[in-house]
This record gives structure tokens, sequence and C-alpha cells, in this order.
């Protein structure tokens, strides 16, 4: 029996003619029945990390720069790059997978990425988590793109300053985004998210760094650092930079 987040359940031992894999789709109460995972469906959407912290489906300028956030026992940073707001239904359902272009002023570096539901009201809601110990980002030669998945035979140390390409998977998740509603990625170096329930706070904010660093998420031509979604429903017109309001961001059509 396997169980993700968004109430994805699955069993490949079952003697009916139930299907394998049945999901639970947040906020419309429906069941989706599949035969194949991930979903035969799925389309997996690019979105780049822009500056602004704009998140979009437009490829990157050349030069648009970088972002960076400070991580210690004192300071916890952050950086969050978030879409304008829906203009049409959007189900995720699967799993997603976070590249990123980065760059440390030390050997090694956590990462951890939430993915987010902004609501109407501006609340944000968290869906999944994915992480990585940028140290082990070597994937297994038989990594799928849908799902990289690390070796874990050796640490490779970092070179201060120099950028590395670090591709991590994000849980699987089940979410239907409502017209309005924004998707929306945060990156943090410690994982002191702040926990909604009780079993989320048995797992959570266990692991600390011994020294400070400084984390820069790099974005522009050469380093489009970005976030692949797998789009089930939703996105007729093709595009959510278009048809999004993104007057927000102090862009114009």
């Amino acid at each position: 029996m396997r169980r993700c987040a968004g109430s994805i359940t699955g069993s490949r031992a079952s003697t009916t003619n139930e299907p394998p894999i049945r999901c639970f789709i947040p906020p419309t109460g429906e069941w989706k029945n599949l035969n194949d995972w991930p979903p035969a469906d799925a389309r997996w959407t690019t979105f780049y990390l822009h500056k602004d912290g704009m998140l979009s489906e437009h490829e990157l300028w050349p030069a648009e720069g970088s972002d960076s956030f400070d991580e210690s026992n004192f300071e916890h940073g952050a950086v969050a790059y978030t879409t304008p707001p829906l203009v049409e239904n959007t189900e995720v359902l699967g799993p997603s997978v976070l590249t990123l272009y980065a760059s440390v002023t030390d050997t090694d570096a956590l990462l951890f990425a939430t993915l987010l539901l902004i609501d109407r009201d501006g609340r944000e809601h968290e869906l999944t988590r994915g992480w990585l110990r940028a140290s082990q980002r070597r994937l297994r030669p038989d990594s799928k793109p849908w799902e990289p998945i690390q070796a874990h035979e050796s640490r490779e140390p970092l070179e201060p300053g120099k950028i590395y390409e670090l591709q991590f998977t994000i849980v699987a998740t089940a979410r239907l985004f409502q017209a309005g509603e924004r998707i929306a990625i945060r990156i943090k170096g410690s994982d002191d998210e702040p926990a909604v329930n009780s079993l989320q706070a048995l797992a959570r904010n266990h692991l600390r760094r011994p020294r400070p660093l400084r984390i820069t998420i790099h974005h522009d031509e050469a380093h489009p650092s970005h976030l692949d979604l797998p789009i089930t429903r939703g996105n007729i017109i093709g595009t959510f930079f278009s048809g999004g309001d993104i007057s927000s961001f102090g862009l114009s059509h």
C-alpha cells in the first residue's frame, strides 16, 4: 500500500477489479482512478523562477540575476516564487521536480522546498515538500525525468561560489487550484516550516547546521532554475502567463 501527500493510495496486489491507484482531489471531494503512475495524462509544465519572486512558464531573460538568503542557527532565510492568479481551475496530480542552479559559501547545504497554494485572500496552504543535501546531488542512472533519485553512494563537497545544478523530487500531491488562486514554491536552508498537525511536528526541526552560510539561487537564460508540475486538468489556453493577472508584478501584456 502506498500513501502520498494529497491522499493518493495504491495497491498492486488487489485481487478485485478496483483500480490499482485512487487519488482524492481536494477541495472537490472527488476520487480519481488511475491504472498508471505517474498519471498517463500528466503534462509536466515548466514554471521558471524569475526575478521579483515571479513563478511563470515564460522563459528566462538573459541576466535576470539571482536571489540570496542566509541560513544559520540565528537566521533562517528563504526565497519564494509565486504565479499570477490562475484564470482556470488547474489540477496538479503527481510528483513535481525542482531544478535549481545554486551556489553557496560553504562545502555543503541543506535545501527544503515547499509547494504552496495561495488562496484568494492571500493565505498560504502547504501542499507538499521536497529536500536535498547538496553534497549528495548525484543522481542514479535509472532516475526518471519525473522522479530524480539521488545515488547516496558518497558525498561530493561543493566548491564555494561555484554554480551547481541541483535537482530533486517534490513529494507527490493531488490538488485542484481554483481560478484566482496562485501556485508558489518556497525554498529554505532549514526544515523549520511551521507544523499544522502532530504528525508534521514529529518530522520537522531536527536538522541544524553547525556554521552559517549564504545560499544563492540563480535564474537567468544560462541558469534556468525551474519547477516542473504535473498538470492533469486545466490550462486549456496553453499558457498561464498571458492569461493571468500580472498587474501586481508591474508588468503588462
